[in-house]
């Protein structure tokens, strides 16, 4: 046993779905032994550009982004781990071109909006579950309808997943600038990484801790799942 964990039963592990595993068990407050495992896998992983592959071969921005994420919800700094002088920090910043995108590997720049847009999460220093603010929800909501409406005058749903994206963005957006990012990762690694008035009833923080993680779960899948396709073209 490695420590990791890899998209499928008896798959190998990858830092892509190790990193989101990790996130998923930050937020539900368990498995600390698996989180030890986890870490220490992404760990040995880590190739001497600073960066993360998807399992083998060169860094890219996506995988690189995952272990960030992981490593933050961890409470690990992905600031400290070096490989030839380099951070995982180093090796996305390496790949942001001058209009502000980042490029899938120093190969590759495919899916630019999709690869910038899980960059900048990591880094914003910002695990899943992101952090409700006021206004962000809003917002969102905001950029959702704007897609339905959009998606509902083409004649087509992609208007409508491109306005929901946005509006997606919008919330991280806001949550970075309510917090900086040092103080979002350290919200994040002492285990509140989501504000969610609740009126302390166990049964229904279970449930919220449940919704949390099931919906991680849907997000790793097809994370990873179009990260493989990339990888693959």
């Amino acid at each position: 046993d490695d420590g990791g964990w890899g998209f499928a039963p008896n798959s190998n592990s990858d830092a892509d779905t190790t990193g989101a595993v990790l996130q998923a068990l930050a937020a539900s407050g368990t498995g600390s032994g698996a989180i030890r495992g986890g870490v220490a896998y992404l760990r040995s992983v880590q190739l001497s550009s600073g960066g993360f592959p998807l399992s083998g071969g060169g860094a890219n921005a996506q995988s690189t982004a995952w272990a960030i994420q992981g490593l933050l919800a961890a409470g690990t700094s992905p600031g400290k781990l070096r490989r030839g002088g380099r951070n995982p920090f180093d090796y996305l910043d390496s790949l942001q071109a001058a209009d502000g995108h980042y490029r899938y590997s120093r190969s590759s720049d495919q899916t630019p909006v999709w690869v910038t847009a899980q960059a900048l999460q990591a880094a914003e220093r910002a695990p899943f579950p992101l952090a409700e603010v006021g206004g962000a929800t809003a917002s969102a909501a905001s950029g959702s309808g704007a897609g339905a409406s959009s998606a509902s005058g083409a004649g087509g749903g992609g208007g409508g997943g491109g306005a929901a994206a946005a509006g997606g963005a919008g919330a991280v957006a806001g949550a970075a600038g309510a917090a900086s990012p040092g103080e979002a990762a350290t919200e994040a690694a002492a285990g509140s990484p989501a504000r969610f008035e609740t009126d302390g009833d166990d049964e229904d923080t279970g449930l919220l801790v449940g919704g949390v993680v099931l919906g991680l779960a849907v997000i790793v899948a097809c994370g990873v799942m179009l990260n493989r396709q990339s990888a693959r073209e």
